[in-house]
């Protein structure tokens, strides 16, 4: 880069192509399936990505910490500079990134999955506060709701076959939904310790 070297943060397949994220920019290659011809399709400078494991696939997209906020890959290559229209966590952003980002290795703790059935994209901070993003809704003009779980003792969470599973201190959890009318989020705990 003309203003110096980038740091590789991950790599992932979006759309035929190979994404390298890197700190403070984004790659994307095409033809990665064929070595002699790999090339350099676009390269998005001012937006990368600050945490490897936040990145999930959701639907024909990517979703990945920066050092902005959560941000739609797919939203960032058509904003193209514009990189503000693509924040996911517009509504919430100071508080998740003091919360998130709040030391450069505190970032190898952040944990993230995907809800499909939920429509959910979770990002834990090493504070042990979960950051919900309610993806439900398909309108681009209204903002993502965030809910946040405060002083949490859940390690990490994946999804699988239909369901969320947490990891907490030698228990294993199911997330089990939610309502949305006032009344507080739930989780059902599975396991005994072991």
């Amino acid at each position: 880069w003309k203003n110096g070297y980038d740091e590789l943060v991950a790599i992932k397949s979006f759309d035929k192509f190979l994404v390298a994220f890197m700190r403070n920019s984004i790659i994307v290659y095409e033809h990665p399936d064929n070595v002699a011809n790999i090339s350099i399709n676009m390269a998005i400078q001012g937006v990368g990505c600050i945490a490897a494991d936040s990145i999930q696939t959701i639907g024909n997209d990517l979703y990945f910490l920066s050092a902005t906020g959560v941000r739609s890959l797919r939203q960032v290559i058509q904003s193209g500079d514009k990189v503000e229209l693509s924040d996911i966590s517009i509504l919430v952003r100071r508080q998740l990134m003091e919360d998130v980002a709040a030391s450069e290795s505190a970032l190898t703790q952040v944990r993230s999955n995907y809800d499909p059935e939920e429509g959910q994209y979770w990002l834990k901070a090493p504070s042990g506060n979960i950051w919900v993003f309610d993806l439900a809704s398909l309108d681009p003009n209204i903002p993502t709701r965030a809910t946040r779980y405060m002083d949490t003792n859940w390690y990490s969470f994946c999804y699988h076959e239909g369901e969320t599973y947490l990891a907490s201190n030698g228990r294993i959890g199911k997330y089990n939904g939610y309502l949305d009318n006032g009344e507080a989020y739930t989780c059902t705990w599975l396991s005994n310790p072991f």
